[in-house]
């Protein structure tokens, strides 16, 4: 019987070495570690092919004791000597320990091997670093200056705003003579309609999602904020001709350079152009209280010099708004490049809100409910009416230029 527990637990010894092998290439692999695991495949084959020669080995040597006459137990003996000689021979220190670990003593072995680099392609697996992990989700950068913030703002009952405008006339004012018929004027005057129109967006996202990533459902609902404002002030500046789905937009008829006259200058820059379209304003009786521009124009406008280096005019900055003649200039990106857009901010326009903006978040949507999945919505309804469009002035610096410009 303790033969047979000899040869029983010499042959599980060889089966853990095996197994030992196979379980180390397995984690390189899964640690990505594909060089080191390539080495530990290796290996197995040496210690498979070591085994099969001492299998080979010992049926020899049974072999030869039944041919010489011996017996069966003889030939077991020779067979669990010649392993165990084998085994003590290659691996005699693990092959004690591992006895000792079978027959409940403490061993600790301590082996020796080449001197290496450490790296952590080949001295480590798994992941070994707690890295850190900053909350939150960082998301696009957007415009920081409205249009609606150069606007005065109201809100709105029904459907549109209407109002009572002049639109004509005839006749003037004079003096009389005596006994002469006064003068006699009259007064065009219509009601006129600004519709609300609505600017939406939405997104369809997953219940494991907005579950199980931080932040994300807050994350949605800035950035689909942030489209829909991106769209407004596409909308309050260049939107066509009040036929739905738009609004009457503030540049669409603007005054333009074609309605410049009297104010002309030699060497004409960005500064001349920003003062033509305020006196222009002026000459129809409105005061212009809104300058604006994108930051690429003001800062091109700051770093301007004349012909002796000086600069050309100061820009002055007031609580971190720039300023220029001591009025505010707004910068927005909404505007284009290369535009300037001057009015008279207190009597051209209004802006009206019918519905605020606002996230809504929806899991009865078409298929919502049998997908796991939500719909997020973004939207808001305004109305813009424009009291006075010649109160508005939109061109190109480069048309106001030439426009202003003499020889």
């Amino acid at each position: 019987m303790e033969l047979n527990e000899q040869i029983s637990g010499l042959k599980t010894f060889v089966v853990d070495q095996i197994n030992a092998k196979i379980n180390e290439a397995t984690e390189a692999i899964k640690s990505g570690n594909t060089a080191h695991a390539d080495e530990v495949k290796s290996q197995l084959t040496d210690v498979i092919n070591q085994h099969v020669k001492r299998i080979d080995d010992v049926d020899a040597a049974v072999q030869k004791i039944k041919a010489n006459g011996g017996s069966a137990g003889q030939a077991l003996v020779t067979a669990a000597q010649h392993i165990a000689e084998a085994l003590r021979n290659e691996k005699a220190d693990a092959y004690a320990a591992y006895k000792a670990a079978k027959s409940g003593k403490f061993e600790i072995e301590m082996s020796r091997k080449t001197v290496g680099t450490m790296t952590f392609g080949t001295s480590t697996s798994g992941q070994v670093v707690d890295n850190v992990y900053l909350p939150g989700i960082v998301s696009d950068v957007y415009r920081v200056n409205r249009v609606r913030g150069m606007l005065p703002i109201g809100t709105m009952s029904g459907d549109k705003v209407q109002y009572v405008a002049q639109t004509g006339g005839e006749g003037n004012a004079g003096t009389t003579t005596e006994g002469d018929t006064k003068n006699q004027i009259d007064q065009d005057i219509a009601l006129t309609d600004a519709p609300a129109r609505k600017v939406t967006a939405f997104q369809v996202v997953s219940e494991e999602m907005l579950e199980d990533i931080a932040a994300l459902s807050s994350f949605i609902g800035y950035t689909l904020i942030n489209k829909v404002a991106d769209a407004e002030d596409n909308l309050l500046l260049y939107g066509a001709n009040n036929t739905a789905p738009n609004l009457l937009g503030l540049t669409v008829n603007a005054q333009d350079s074609t309605d410049l006259s009297g104010f002309t200058v030699t060497e004409a820059n960005k500064w001349d152009a920003v003062m033509a379209a305020k006196a222009h304003l002026a000459s129809l009786n409105y005061t212009a209280t809104v300058v604006a521009m994108n930051p690429v124009d003001l800062y091109a406008m700051a770093a301007a010099k004349g012909s002796n280096g000086q600069y050309v005019a100061p820009i002055f900055w007031t609580d971190g708004v720039p300023t220029l003649w001591g009025q505010p200039v707004y910068m927005t990106t909404a505007i284009n490049a290369g535009n300037l857009l001057v009015m008279d901010g207190t009597r051209a326009t209004q802006l009206f809100q019918r519905a605020p903006l606002s996230i809504r978040f929806y899991d009865q949507d078409s298929t919502n409910a049998r997908q796991n999945l939500i719909t997020v919505v973004g939207e808001e309804r305004l109305a813009l009416p424009i009291f006075y469009q010649d109160a508005i002035f939109y061109d190109s610096f480069s048309d106001i230029l030439a426009a202003i410009e003499v020889s």
